[in-house]
């Protein structure tokens, strides 16, 4: 009677809400208030897929679903980002029976690095994706040694773990302990990455924030064939205790004329052809994330299904979208602000392109959840990379001022950088009196105000 109740009553809760454009959390969390043990009584889909991180969640949950969707599968998916516990609950409620029959084929969803404890032993996942670990949110997330603690105590033992096996960090998950000490055990683990670096790869490094410089089993400095960003890349332990594994392999890129990612693509395991934005790094991630999450799924899908599948997914244009101004080529880039990985990820996208750019870089505000004034991040970001080649920046939003401190730091000269607080139409007059392609890395918060001033619409 309770479960009927809970479930009752939180969709109602989620069509008002809806009706009134609030949060959808609250019917989770009153669901949650009548029956505690909700989750005993919710029958849920034969395939459950998590996906955490970082950065890249939200991105990667999208194309594991709208692919699925693709092939023909009914999926529940928490595609507005709902992605804590109450969250979640809500997302259930709503795509259930009133007798708490969840109506789907698939339920993928992401779930917040620190909610994972929470949500996990409530939806029990089969396959559990971890895209990244970075310096996220330092108020809020403080370091990676604790956000990847808080995501290793939410495993059950029994889930397929999906990770970058270029990511030491994230190859710590295959470290168990022993009584002859620490081995490497990947018998649970599948691993992605890229085999052929082609214009990520460098081999030296060019990010000085490195996250992971030592192996975790004897201290030994990591050596590296090639360095993608930060601590990713062809990592080894000079003794041989630690390295990167890759069991699905981006071993080369097609890269098509247009650089909105609808002609380029990158190749799977020498064999198959999968549609992706070849110029940015954290897409391919994405893209390879998703593939081999879909390869993991019990339902019968073949490869070259997959990859068809997913080749007919776009890069969100909230994320990238590339369009003409003034008979000049604009890339919109949007950040999350606070993660300097993603930054560096843009920057190393905007020092690939040919030719000088003018640079456009801002927020309207840091972070919904706390007030703070904390800016160190900045300083982990490689602006030095675009250094030579910016001929003109404009720093927008609150911390206007504090971007272009960064900037004259990482080498840019002064009289090239202008600062404004709003993003208004100085901005564009600013810019019309500049040259090369307009890069404009953006928190989400500034990416529809400035694609509208460029006469872009609403930017989606």
């Amino acid at each position: 009677m309770r479960k009927v109740l809970a479930i009752a009553v939180g969709k109602l809760l989620a069509f008002a809400g809806g009706l009134m454009g609030r949060g959808s959390a609250t019917p989770g969390a009153v669901a949650l208030r009548i029956c505690p043990d909700l989750s005993e009584h919710l029958v849920l889909p034969g395939v459950k897929v998590a996906v955490t991180g970082s950065s890249g969640k939200g991105s990667t949950s999208a194309l594991i679903a709208d692919a699925l969707k693709d092939i023909g599968f009914k999926v529940v998916h928490n595609v507005s980002g709902s992605n804590m516990l109450n969250g979640i609950i809500s997302l259930l409620v709503r795509s259930s029976t009133i007798g708490g029959r969840i109506k789907g084929d698939a339920l993928v969803f992401e779930v917040d690095e620190r909610s994972c404890k929470h949500v996990f032993p409530f939806i029990r996942p089969q396959i559990v994706v971890v895209t990244n670990i970075t310096r996220d949110q330092p108020p809020r997330q403080a370091h990676t040694d604790f956000i990847f603690d808080e995501i290793k105590k939410s495993l059950s033992g029994e889930e397929r773990l999906v990770i970058n096996g270029d990511n030491p960090l994230l190859m710590r998950f295959g470290l168990v302990e022993g009584p002859a000490g620490r081995t490497m055990d990947l018998s649970r683990i599948t691993t992605y990455g890229l085999a052929d670096p082609d214009g990520f790869g460098s081999g030296e490094s060019r990010f000085e924030a490195v996250d992971a410089a030592y192996c975790p089993i004897c201290a030994s400095r990591l050596e590296y064939g090639f360095y993608l960003i930060e601590s990713i890349g062809d990592f080894r332990c000079p003794r041989g205790h630690f390295g990167r594994r890759l069991d699905v392999a981006a071993t080369g890129f097609v890269k098509g004329e247009a650089l909105d990612g609808g002609e380029d693509a990158i190749l799977v395991d020498e064999l198959l052809r999968v549609a992706a934005n070849a110029r940015l790094l954290y897409n391919v991630m994405n893209v390879l994330a998703a593939y081999t999450a879909l390869c993991e799924m019990p339902l019968g899908l073949d490869r070259e299904g997959i990859a068809s599948a997913l080749s007919r997914q776009t890069v969100s244009k909230k994320l990238f979208t590339s369009y003409g101004w003034q008979g000049r080529q604009v890339f919109v880039l949007n950040n999350k602000a606070e993660n300097a990985a993603t930054f560096n990820q843009s920057m190393l996208f905007a020092a690939n392109l040919p030719g000088p750019i003018t640079l456009v870089v801002g927020w309207k505000e840091i972070s919904r959840r706390y007030d703070t004034d904390d800016l160190s991040w900045l300083h982990d970001i490689a602006f030095e990379l675009l250094a030579e080649k910016t001929t003109a920046a404009i720093c927008t939003g609150v911390d206007a001022t504090g971007i272009a401190v960064r900037l004259k730091y990482a080498g840019i000269e002064e009289a090239l950088i202008e600062a404004f607080e709003d993003m208004d139409e100085r901005v564009s007059e600013a810019l019309a009196g500049t040259t090369g392609s307009i890069v404009a890395i953006l928190n989400f918060d500034h990416v529809e105000p400035f694609n509208q001033l460029m006469g872009q619409g609403d930017g989606k």
